[in-house]
């Protein structure tokens, strides 16, 4: 009798889903295009007041707004990013239950009733601080400190507090809709991006090429966004979809849509990452046909510099003076920069200001240059030694937890979700080793999305 009780209350509350959700669009909406600061507050009002009702639910707008950072609400000469207020309002919201709850459950999606599922403490928790920690010590070294309180406001301690709001808040599927807001964020992006690209004409001209960067500064930044979520769909359409040959169809077009989109970044480095992203997923689900693809894909490195010459292609390959090159001589002025801040790092964002005493004359063309396009460069000089060391404790963590979720659930969507965010992470890996890698506002957002997402699923693997 309870647990029927139980279930009438979960589908009920599953029912209002969706008027909430469009009560937090609706304020979202109200927020950002009011042109006046009090109607605009309202707007936020009504986010939080339905965030209230429903965290869980508006938790994950801060994943659709992600990639938009870059479009801030504008109050008169003030500029406030989307995801910041998103962030901080569902802190405050999360806040206030707890008062309200006087320290009672925490878990506020009605999936699991009144019970909070404590954490089993498998995923790491102290690598976490350290990271914060490290963040906050290199400050000490940062010239620039303006820039590094913002760099550690942002790209820090905000994506970890949305962390551990989704380790708190979110269930097994929330999860799941998780996943599924993450892909249609990027389809949003992939048809504004081609939008742009072909209507508007807002693209990047370089080395023979027009190349398309949607919202972002850059193409790269684009296909860095791209990469993190093309691998999640793949999976999902071809084993996460459940049963349901609509759905099976959204993810099949949505990847192909991501996957279009990426081709015309011209993003050499998105390109690579995203091929071996998506290999390790044939590797994990069918040996003979991973075999073929890395056939297929070595052939076509092979081939595409003799056929297509194009030069944005073709300097791929030239370690003499094309974009290879140049990256050799950043590593090189990055690692003396090492040698003289083996520690602490140069500070949160102040490897621009830094770059100029150790540029080497041959990197002349790109004199004004924010990160060292490595990432493990990136880390150490960012958060000193103690920041690396804890990044790379953090993606044991998670790679470790991902790879226990996929081999244990017996659920298809629950291992197409696991495998998806593994190989999304491998993507970061890799594309990070040529570009940047997590210190932007939508890649810091999605690593620990990513992260507590293998947290929950890896806790409530006996729920299934």
């Amino acid at each position: 009798m309870i647990v029927g009780r139980q279930s009438e209350k979960v589908a009920a509350n599953n029912r209002l889903e969706y008027p909430i959700l469009l009560g937090l669009a609706l304020g979202l909406a109200i927020f950002y295009f009011a042109p006046l600061a009090p109607v605009a507050v309202a707007g936020l009002l009504i986010y939080a007041f339905f965030a209230y009702v429903r965290l869980d639910l508006a938790l994950l707008w801060v994943i659709v707004a992600a990639p938009f950072y870059l479009l801030p609400k504008q109050f008169g000469s003030l500029q406030f990013s989307m995801v910041e207020v998103l962030v901080l309002t569902c802190l405050a919201v999360f806040a206030l239950r707890w008062i309200v709850g006087r320290g009672g459950t925490m878990n506020c999606a009605p999936d699991v009733g009144a019970r909070f599922i404590a954490p089993r403490n498998r995923f790491p928790t102290i690598p976490i601080l350290l990271f914060l920690l490290a963040s906050i010590l290199s400050l000490l070294a940062a010239e620039r400190l303006h820039e590094g309180l913002r760099e550690l406001r942002t790209v820090v301690v905000e994506p970890v507090i949305f962390y551990f709001l989704l380790s708190n808040v979110l269930d097994r599927r929330k999860v799941s809709l998780l996943a599924d807001v993450l892909v249609l964020s990027g389809v949003a992006v992939a048809i504004a991006g081609l939008y742009r690209y072909f209507i508007v004409g807002d693209v990047i001209t370089a080395e023979g090429v027009f190349r398309m960067r949607a919202y972002y500064g850059s193409p790269n930044n684009l296909g860095l966004y791209l990469g993190r979520v093309i691998p999640l769909a793949f999976c999902l359409g071809w084993f996460g979809w459940r049963g349901s040959r609509s759905l099976r169809a959204f993810y099949i077009g949505a990847t192909l849509l991501l996957l279009g989109a990426l081709a015309i970044t011209f993003s050499g480095g998105a390109w690579i990452a995203v091929a071996l992203s998506l290999l390790l997923v044939l590797a994990f689900r069918n040996r003979a046909l991973f075999g073929v693809a890395a056939l297929g894909v070595a052939g076509l490195a092979i081939a595409l510099p003799q056929f297509v010459k194009l030069e944005r292609i073709t300097s791929r390959f030239d370690l003499a003076q094309g974009t290879s090159s140049l990256r050799l001589l950043i590593w090189q002025a990055a690692a003396k920069m090492i040698q003289d801040h083996p520690l602490l790092g140069v500070g949160l964002d102040n490897f621009l200001n830094q770059y100029p005493r150790y540029m080497l004359p041959e990197a002349w063309r790109e004199p004004a240059l924010s990160h060292p396009h490595n990432l493990v460069l990136d880390f150490w000089l960012r958060t000193g030694l103690l920041g690396l060391a804890a990044g790379a404790w953090l993606l044991v963590g998670f790679f470790t937890a991902g790879v226990r979720v996929y081999r244990s659930s017996s659920d298809g969507r629950t291992r197409a979700i696991a495998l998806g965010l593994i190989a999304s992470m491998l993507d970061f890996v890799v594309h990070g080793m040529i570009d940047n890698s997590y210190f932007a506002v939508d890649l810091a957002i999605i690593f620990w999305a990513s992260l507590a997402t293998v947290r929950i699923l890896d806790r409530t693997k006996e729920f299934e």
